[in-house]
């Protein structure tokens, strides 16, 4: 038994080798377990959260007593987890506030009575709206899995089938635009105080009737998406290696990635699906290693993706995901349990967002038969308020072998929740 998962954690530390030297355009590491989304996104060297092997299938190995003495099974139906960028909730208001229609409203109201006030307020605010959304990353990523996890001791494993969503875009607002709002801006206001119409800016005119800007404005969202459908198994062994005691993991995944380019008025802010495109299903491989240096700390290391792919959409734009790698520790003692997780690589955004490098620390207490969690979680690739780490927070409440876990993040820039409904036994 000690050739095949040793020859895991070769693989392991060649891949992570590897990958320190290239960027990787990839998706994020992601959180798809409640617990760790409470901890600042940690979960590679902490064990007992649902879906660990996610993060780590050694950790399946972790157990020193057996899987029907301890409690550690874990089957949860179902869990959802997602993060999104503040600026994607402001797509979505901009779209509520059908600017289109008010403009046009706006407009008729100024050419039939010369009255500017709704279509300086319209004109303002989408102003504020297109500058404000157009200065950060468009982002949200949503998991939805069922996880059977059957940890035991010195090996276990996990059965995972999962949909993750990831969207990646950004509003293009033009110079072009910023000027023409503000010259309509400048001709209501010098009209709204006296002045006569079409004398600042005539080219605002056809006929004697102010032009629906909305007709001019070429301001756009611009943004891909991945839908991931992910069938997994991991198995984890505890392994003696040079009379040093650790533990090592491997899944072996089935992956379908779906893509999707949209594109959309900036003003309207409809999306409008531009292209989907079904990629063949590959095969991939996660890997994990961790050990356990006294009673209380462990450290682990981790790959997602092993084998780089290349996946592309509709229209012929390439994706190239490349392999994660995720180092991290855990102190775990009766005062709490704490977890600190790193990137190790910088992954490149899919679209014109900003690359993804995170640092997370996490910490949980149990009050009695429940537990209290929170957590920080901050992308060192970042830039402009994306630099703002997430906070995060979460509760676990068990009645009988039943479990709820709750989960909510929030940030300048993101806000996240979770909840997964469960089963220990």
């Amino acid at each position: 038994m000690n050739i095949n998962p040793l020859h895991c954690l070769l693989l392991l530390c060649f891949s992570a080798l590897l990958g320190v030297f290239d960027l990787a355009y990839s998706i994020p590491y992601g959180s798809p377990d409640s617990r760790s989304a409470a901890m600042g996104k940690t979960g590679v060297a902490l064990a007992g959260s649902t879906n660990s092997a996610y993060f780590n299938p050694a950790l399946l190995a972790i157990y020193s007593e057996r899987k029907h003495l301890g409690g550690h099974q874990r089957i949860a139906l179902p869990s959802v987890i997602g993060f999104a960028s503040n600026d994607t909730r402001d797509l979505v208001d901009i779209d509520d506030a059908e600017y289109d229609q008010q403009l046009t409203n706006g407009v008729t109201e100024f050419n039939n009575s010369l009255s500017p006030d709704a279509l300086i307020s319209s004109l303002e605010a989408l102003s504020d709206d297109l500058r404000d959304t157009s200065s950060e990353p468009l982002f949200a990523d949503v998991f939805a899995d069922v996880i059977v996890s059957i940890p035991d001791r010195r090996e276990g494993g996990a059965f995972h089938f999962g949909r993750r969503g990831v969207f990646d875009g950004k509003i293009d607002y033009t110079t072009n635009d910023q000027e023409l709002l503000s010259d309509y801006l400048e001709e209501l206001r010098y009209v709204n105080g006296g002045g006569t119409p079409a004398t600042l800016h005539p080219e605002l005119y056809s006929g004697g009737q102010l032009i629906n800007p909305s007709d001019t404005l070429d301001s756009s969202v611009d943004a891909i998406a991945l839908l991931i459908d992910e069938l997994a198994m991991s198995m984890g062994w505890a392994v003696t290696w040079w009379d040093t005691d650790m533990m090592v993991g491997i899944t072996p995944k089935v992956i379908r990635i779906t893509t999707y380019e949209f594109t959309a008025d900036a003003v309207s802010s409809h999306l409008t699906q531009r292209g989907e495109h079904v990629n063949n299903v590959k095969l991939n491989l996660d890997l994990g290693w961790a050990k356990k240096l006294d009673d209380q700390i462990t450290v682990g290391l981790a790959v997602h993706n092993l084998i780089a792919e290349k996946y592309h959409t509709e229209s012929g734009r390439m994706i190239e995901l490349q392999p994660q790698v995720r180092l991290g520790g855990a102190y775990q003692s009766e005062w709490g349990d704490y977890a600190i997780d790193l990137d190790l690589l910088e992954s490149d955004p899919l679209s014109k967002g900003d690359p993804t490098q995170e640092l997370g620390i996490g910490g949980e207490w149990m009050i009695g038969n429940h537990s209290l969690r929170a957590g920080i979680v901050s992308n060192l690739a970042a830039s402009g308020e994306n630099t703002s780490p997430l906070y995060t927070f979460g509760a676990r409440f068990n009645i009988g072998h039943f479990y709820t876990d709750l989960s909510y993040g929030t940030g300048k820039n993101q806000t996240g929740a979770a909840l997964q409904l469960g089963l220990s036994f």
